[in-house]
């Protein structure tokens, strides 16, 4: 598989989970935890990610509210590995006016 066929395939892969993304960073919006304690966020996350079939190891580097989440390719197929991190807490007294709901979910 090229990059360029790669790209188009987590783009059609997003493009088709979109709506259940958009209602995750809607639901982590509508529910702001601060840092640190974003328990409930965290949660929301991993559920979504076994679903889509990644191994979700929780409480990552002693975090909590962390977690590292990790596609294995199929049998043969090696590829590139990718990091994405992201952020899902809320700012204490005002809620999620910094984004990190839509950061979460894009």
């Amino acid at each position: 598989m090229t990059q360029a066929e790669a790209r188009l395939g987590i783009r059609a892969l997003l493009h088709s989970r979109q709506h259940d993304l958009v209602t995750l960073s809607h639901a982590i919006h509508d529910d702001p935890e601060i840092r640190f304690e974003e328990h409930r966020a965290a949660a929301r996350l991993v559920a979504v990610l076994k679903v889509a079939g990644f191994d979700v190891e929780a409480h990552y580097g002693s975090l909590p509210t962390a977690f590292r989440a990790t596609l294995p390719g199929g049998k043969g197929i090696s590829g590139p590995t990718i990091a994405v991190l992201r952020e899902y807490d809320a700012l204490e007294g005002i809620g999620h006016a910094c984004g990190h709901n839509l950061f979460a979910t894009d």
